[in-house]
């Protein structure tokens, strides 16, 4: 079963007041003013907190994000892959082909515009699809499917290979809108599984995005039509690789 675990997103912006007072005091002397000229004060820059398209907001993912490469730590060469145009639309994407996973390219009609078409010149049979609703979200991108609860917080989530589909069905979310535990149940030759996944996030970047965390997945599969028995457990370590314009 492969799954490429993705999610919704909630901002949470801290404002600090600061108030000063005027207060007269003696001048100082000419080596206190030289000596005071030269200071200089150093800002610390505040990690970047907003969603800078909605695409960008649709797959949690804050600031200027060009690129997305996900992957498991142990298994480095299945990379899931996710780009981004300068307007923050989402472009490029890993889908499914006879082969296995493949990068497909779409083309939006101008600058503006959510309509377009994938390139031709693609390999042959893989899944090309990039669907909005109404209010032009992201409901399906490659293999992957999305249905919203409030605004952009995602409410389940499908994710899927070429013989099989999981559907998820998100429980917890974190403050900074990262998915912390779900529930899944997929299909896919002739068997069945279900579970629990739950996720510990180790890294982040300036930006707010997450780009390591720990998931520890417990799952029964079963032969189709029958219930589920034992639940075996894992423990997996996910890594994002994200670049900005």
């Amino acid at each position: 079963m492969k799954k490429t675990l993705l999610c919704a997103a909630i901002v949470t912006l801290t404002f600090g007041f600061t108030s000063c007072k005027n207060t007269k005091q003696e001048p100082a002397n000419d080596t206190e003013q030289k000596a005071d000229s030269t200071v200089v004060v150093e800002e610390k820059a505040e990690p970047e907190s907003e969603y800078k398209s909605l695409d960008l907001n649709c797959l949690n993912l804050r600031g200027h994000v060009s690129e997305v490469k996900t992957y498991n730590e142990k298994t480095p060469d299945n990379i899931d892959f996710i780009a981004f145009d300068e307007q923050g639309r989402l472009y490029k994407m890993t889908t499914y082909a006879f082969e296995g996973p493949v990068v497909v390219t779409f083309k939006y009609k101008d600058s503006t515009s959510f309509d377009g078409d994938f390139v031709n010149d693609q390999e042959e049979y893989c899944r090309q699809v990039l669907e909005r609703d109404d209010q032009h979200r992201i409901i399906f991108y490659g293999t992957k499917g999305i249905v919203y609860g409030e605004g952009c917080q995602w409410k389940t989530r499908e994710d899927g290979g070429w013989e099989d589909s999981t559907t998820f069905t998100v429980q917890q979310f974190d403050e900074q809108g990262n998915i912390v535990k779900e529930t899944f149940e997929g299909c896919g030759e002739g068997m069945e599984w279900c579970g629990e996944s739950t996720y510990e996030y180790l890294e982040t970047d300036a930006q707010g995005n997450w780009t390591k965390r720990k998931c520890i997945e417990k799952i029964s599969e079963y032969d189709f039509g029958e219930k589920p028995g034992k639940y075996d457990k894992y423990e997996t370590i996910e890594i994002r690789e994200i670049k900005y314009k």
